[in-house]
């Protein structure tokens, strides 16, 4: 169990994560989508982009992890997760280079954000496998 406040010294809201539950409810899941070849994305952005829960749900077997926000993909990196991490959304043209720093993989919707990728994206990036399109 975890306890997670908000760092302004309010008292409210109080979010207590289960993370027994959270890793069975992985597994459970990620054993379903692979018995029909699914690799499991988790999200975490519901949990605040925790790096508990999302440890907890590595073990559970997610294959990667994923948020829209990339403040929540940054935190998860400097965490150590080692599992690949996803933006769930096309960056801005002001997060490009965030995004192609934090995250392995985007979903991408514009071609000229694409096209910024591409252009700030740099050989060590392909070489450490990261793919973003």
């Amino acid at each position: 169990m975890i306890k997670a406040e908000p760092d302004d010294g309010l008292s409210y809201p109080l979010l207590i994560v289960d993370l027994k539950r959270i890793e069975e409810n992985a597994r459970a899941v990620a054993e379903l989508c692979a018995s029909h070849g699914i690799e499991l994305t988790g999200v975490v952005k519901g949990a605040s982009g925790l790096p508990e829960v999302a440890k907890a749900m590595a073990r559970g077997g997610c294959a990667r992890l994923g948020s829209s926000r990339l403040k929540q993909l940054k935190g998860l990196r400097e965490a150590g997760i080692g599992l690949p991490l996803l933006l769930l959304r096309t960056p801005g043209p002001s997060e490009v280079k965030d995004a192609l720093a934090y995250a392995d993989l985007s979903l991408q919707s514009e071609l000229s954000t694409l096209r910024l990728m591409a252009d700030a994206a740099t050989a060590s990036w392909a070489a450490r496998g990261k793919r973003h399109g």
